[in-house]
């Protein structure tokens, strides 16, 4: 004859799963955060509207087939001559008029930006494209 009643097991609880779940919401919010933070260009555009042969100083036009028109005279975007002359204008503090045909493709445009930026250029405008 049984006098006590039986007591009734614990369930014990079970880690694996847990580490599971905590893994899988790490992986959750690794891949969404974001750890590459987007750039801001300050760029002034030219007054009034004016197209790049209205304005005054330099003009740069890139061409769709990635020269660079400086000054009614052509370069490449990585020549040294054109980095020499891009640290001149830095350097004497010209204003410079940048512009570039339609089909060019903005990621390069935004390049020849930096380009510009590195050389130490502050007075950039962006205008129309017109024709050298």
């Amino acid at each position: 004859m049984l006098l006590e009643a039986p007591q009734p097991k614990r369930a014990l609880l079970s880690m694996t799963p847990l580490i599971d779940v905590v893994f899988i919401l790490l992986l959750f919010f690794m891949i969404s955060s974001s750890f590459v933070y987007n750039q801001q260009i300050s760029l002034n555009t030219a007054q009034g509207g004016a197209k790049s042969s209205d304005a005054q100083g330099n003009h740069l036009l890139l061409k769709q087939d990635g020269s660079v028109w400086l000054n009614r005279q052509q370069y490449s975007t990585h020549s040294k001559a054109f980095g020499s002359e891009l640290s001149r204008i830095a350097r004497e503090g010209e204003p410079l008029t940048a512009a570039a045909e339609s089909k060019v493709a903005i990621q390069v445009f935004v390049s020849l930006l930096d380009q510009i930026r590195d050389a130490g250029a502050v007075n950039l405008n962006i205008a129309e494209s017109v024709a050298p």
